[in-house]
C-alpha cells in the first residue's frame, strides 16, 4: 500500500515536473515493491529513476539501474529477451559519458550473448564509428532508419541527441 502511494507522489511530482521529487518517491516505491516481493512494479519505478537520472545528467545512476534492471530479467526465462532494452538504454548513457565505453559494451555481450546481433547493439556500434569518423550525417541516418523499424521513445531520442550533440560539436578544433 505504501508502495503505491509513493508511485502515486512520484507520478504527481511528474506531471509538475519536480523531477528530483519523483526521483525520491519512485526510488521510495521501488525499495518498498522489492519488500513486497513485487519486483516487476519495482523495476517498473526503477526505470522511471533511471530515465530521470539520465536526462538529469546523473548517467552513473542510470547506467547502475539499467544494468540492475538487465541483470534482473536475464535470471528469468520468461524475461530475458526483455534485458536487450535495458542493456540498450545503458549503452546509450555510456555515450554520455568521457569515458571509454568499449569493456562495458563487451561485457553487456559477455552478459547476454544475444545482445550483439540485436538490432540494439548495432545501432550503438554504428554510432560509435560514426562518433569516431566524425560523420554527423551518417549518425542521424543510423537513428533515423533505425527508428522506421524499432519506434523509439521521446527518452531514447532525447538522449541520442544528447549524443550527438556532445560527441560531435566536441570535436570542432578552436586552435
Amino acid at each position: 500500500m505504501a508502495a503505491k502511494i509513493h508511485q502515486n507522489i512520484a507520478e504527481l511530482m511528474e506531471d509538475d515536473y519536480d523531477l528530483n521529487e519523483a526521483i525520491s518517491h519512485y526510488e521510495k516505491a521501488a525499495d518498498l515493491f522489492k519488500q513486497e516481493c513485487n519486483f516487476s512494479s519495482a523495476n517498473k519505478c526503477l526505470v522511471k529513476v533511471a530515465e530521470y537520472a539520465a536526462l538529469s545528467e546523473d548517467y552513473d545512476k542510470a547506467i547502475n539501474i539499467f544494468q540492475e534492471i538487465a541483470c534482473f530479467d536475464l535470471a528469468s526465462s520468461l524475461m530475458k529477451y526483455s534485458a536487450k532494452q535495458y542493456l540498450f538504454r545503458a549503452a546509450i548513457c555510456l555515450m554520455c559519458t568521457d569515458t571509454d565505453f568499449t569493456p562495458k559494451l563487451q561485457t553487456y555481450i559477455n552478459m547476454y550473448p544475444a545482445f550483439e546481433n540485436s538490432r540494439e547493439y548495432q545501432l550503438i556500434a554504428t554510432l560509435m564509428e560514426c562518433i569516431q569518423k566524425g560523420d554527423e550525417a551518417s549518425f542521424t541516418e543510423a537513428i533515423r532508419q533505425f527508428d522506421t523499424c524499432c519506434c523509439l521513445s521521446q527518452w531514447h531520442v532525447t538522449m541520442l541527441l544528447r549524443v550527438k550533440n556532445q560527441k560531435m560539436c566536441n570535436d570542432i578544433d578552436l586552435k
